[in-house]
């Protein structure tokens, strides 16, 4: 026990040029955090997965989930996620490092409660309360409210859907995402009107890691999606509202976020469920859940988003884009201040 022990805190005290080598995936490159002082952790957002100019919220949330389990490493009693829950603060910057701020509230007998911060150029853009723990000293009864999970066709009988629905990211090449038939449809005025009768806007999708570089839907994907990845597949997939309205006209930037880590995947790939009750004035929630091949439930995630008007900062700069026309002859500007498209914006 204690040999074991003393081993896992000498591979937590690796040097970090090994670490970062073993790290074979692109995922786990970009979720990379090194130490750099006790309690921060240092690593740079990655632009392979910019919503726009804004790295994909799941994303971000899952560099301090993976900060946090590096943190705890060193007392080898803690691998597993069990919650997390978090604030969106600001827009992170793509390709500049972020510092990760690692607190211990607590470090009990079953549980270990850490407070993260993630900071840029001193600006706050998440702050989070993880729990960790450990799946194999969790026992007690289980029994699902649910009977099962998403009932999806087979991958290639679906319909494959992207991160950014605007434009391919680089992450498209090694993360895999599949609509279901029916949930893929073109937005129309009547999908608008059902929602605001009470219909339920819900999207059913297979998600995982591409098996080979370029992804073809079909096989075992080479990385497999661990509990910590959890994250990033519950905020990676355009919420269900996205499919009421023109892509290009709204964005549905992620507020608030709250995991619930149940357990391990068995299989390679995972079927989500998503969906939203109550849109009101811009505002929504978002429940998602993860069942594995076995049908297992093994994570459940709210996010708290809004739905706005086509806009997003650029860099800081005060640029925004815009919708300019009607009907048909819609485009996207960027409007410049002081230009005279900003003028047209305001009228």
């Amino acid at each position: 026990m204690l040999s074991s022990l003393a081993a896992r805190r000498r591979r937590a005290q690796l040097p970090t040029n090994r670490l970062m080598s073993s790290l074979s995936h692109p995922f786990d490159q970009a979720i990379s955090t090194r130490p750099v002082s006790p309690g921060i952790r240092r690593g740079t957002i990655s632009p392979d997965f910019l919503i726009g100019s804004a790295p994909n919220g799941g994303y971000v949330a899952t560099i301090a989930l993976d900060a946090a389990r590096r943190e705890l490493e060193p007392l080898g009693r803690f691998p597993d996620p069990i919650s997390l829950s978090g604030v969106f603060l600001n827009v992170a910057k793509p390709n500049k490092d972020v510092d990760v701020h690692l607190e211990h509230l607590r470090i009990g007998g079953r549980y270990a409660v850490l407070s993260v911060r993630i900071l840029q150029d001193s600006t706050p853009i998440f702050h989070t309360l993880t729990t960790f723990g450990d799946y194999t000293h969790e026992h007690g009864p289980s029994f699902p409210t649910v009977a099962h999970g998403p009932l999806l066709p087979p991958r290639h009988e679906c319909v494959r859907n992207y991160m950014n629905t605007r434009a391919r990211t680089p992450a498209d090449d090694y993360i895999e995402l599949y609509d279901h038939p029916d949930d893929h449809k073109a937005p129309d005025a009547g999908a608008v009107a059902g929602a605001a009768k009470g219909d339920t806007m819900e999207t059913r999708s297979w998600m995982g890691f591409a098996e080979t570089a370029t992804g073809t839907g079909t096989g075992a994907p080479k990385r497999k999606s661990d509990p910590i990845t959890y994250a990033f597949w519950s905020d990676v997939y355009p919420p269900p509202p996205a499919g009421r309205f023109p892509a290009q006209d709204h964005w549905f930037p992620t507020m608030d976020f709250h995991v619930q880590f149940r357990a391990p995947a068995k299989g390679h790939w995972l079927r989500c469920r998503s969906y939203t009750r109550f849109l009101h004035n811009g505002r929504y929630e978002s429940d998602n859940e993860l069942w594995d091949e076995s049908g297992t439930m093994v994570c459940l995630a709210r996010c708290v988003c809004v739905s706005s008007c086509a806009f997003a900062s650029v860099m800081g700069l005060g640029l925004h884009w815009t919708v300019f026309g009607c009907g048909g002859n819609r485009q996207m500007c960027l409007v410049v201040p002081f230009s005279k498209n900003a003028k047209a914006a305001r009228q």
